[in-house]
């Protein structure tokens, strides 16, 4: 297979991208699809959530209609190209970077994006006592609080904690944990959020680093 057939096998494509406001009067939101004309989202391995932002052509006067506040989510709906597996990243809208006048009947709205469980996050506090692995604790705070799988890759060396999570937010405990998990041979693990990937990654450093790069 060439590397042009390989880059096309291994690409992502858009299949919708949502725009909701409890605004709007249709529940199901407004697919700005053929109106966006930048996308990026950018990905962390110190931020278990997403970041991005979205650029999209306002002929819907959708500025006048929504009055961005903070609150408004995105859908992004995805999937990788020869692929029927479906992935959709919801995203909530944080602040309006800025708004440029494209033509007498069109604005460029430029938006930054969050990641839907980092907004969660921050409505939430834990206070709780665990025992059991690193891993387990992570995984159990992640589903119970944010509806969210975590992908554990490796057996960290410390197998039992017993801990008290002193008030903090879930992806806050989970990192304040996560910074003490070491694999057996000293590494330390990353947990993050994958734009292809439905689950949280918890992974340590040596894992990453024997990864094969899906672009060589």
């Amino acid at each position: 297979m060439s590397s042009n057939q390989e880059r096309v096998t291994r690409g992502i494509e858009l299949e919708s991208i949502i725009i909701n406001s409890s605004r709007f009067i249709n529940p199901s939101g407004i697919n700005i699809f053929g109106l966006v004309t930048d996308i990026e989202i950018f990905e962390h391995l110190d931020m278990p959530y997403l970041t991005g932002q979205i650029a999209f052509i306002d002929t819907e006067r959708l500025y006048d209609r929504i009055f961005f506040d903070g609150g408004e989510t995105v859908s992004i709906t995805l999937k990788q190209s020869k692929s029927t597996k479906i992935i959709k990243k919801d995203f909530v809208i944080d602040h309006v970077i800025s708004t440029v006048k494209a033509n007498e009947t069109s604005d460029l709205i430029t938006v930054h994006l969050i990641e839907d469980i980092a907004f969660q996050s921050r409505l939430i506090n834990v206070n709780k006592s665990y025992t059991g692995s690193p891993s387990s604790i992570i995984s159990s705070i992640s589903t119970t609080y944010l509806d969210k799988d975590v992908d554990d890759r490796g057996v960290a060396y410390q197998n039992k904690l017993k801990l008290i999570v002193p008030n903090l937010q879930p992806l806050d405990a989970m990192c304040w944990i996560k910074n003490r998990m070491t694999s057996d041979d000293g590494m330390p693990y990353y947990l993050f959020s994958m734009f292809d990937r439905p689950n949280l990654a918890l992974v340590d450093l040596k894992e990453l680093l024997d990864q094969k790069p899906f672009n060589t």
